[in-house]
């Protein structure tokens, strides 16, 4: 995580992160979701992660279904 849960995350700090896998969970977006617009975000032509193509989406039920830790 690049900054606490429940807080955004400006392209700025992704980028100053540089990380080398990027993964994406979009609300109620199921699996509509389009990764590829990662790509396009001019502050993260340089991480690691958009250069070697390693952003992935999950659903966002992995991350945000309450239960045991």
């Amino acid at each position: 995580m690049i900054v606490p849960a429940g807080e955004k995350v400006s392209d700025a700090q992704v980028a100053d992160a540089t990380p080398d896998v990027i993964v994406l969970a979009w609300a109620a977006t199921g699996d509509k979701s389009d990764p590829s617009q990662s790509y396009k975000v001019a502050a993260w032509q340089d991480v690691p992660a958009i250069r070697n193509k390693r952003v992935y989406v999950i659903r966002d039920e992995f991350l945000n279904t309450p239960g045991r830790r």
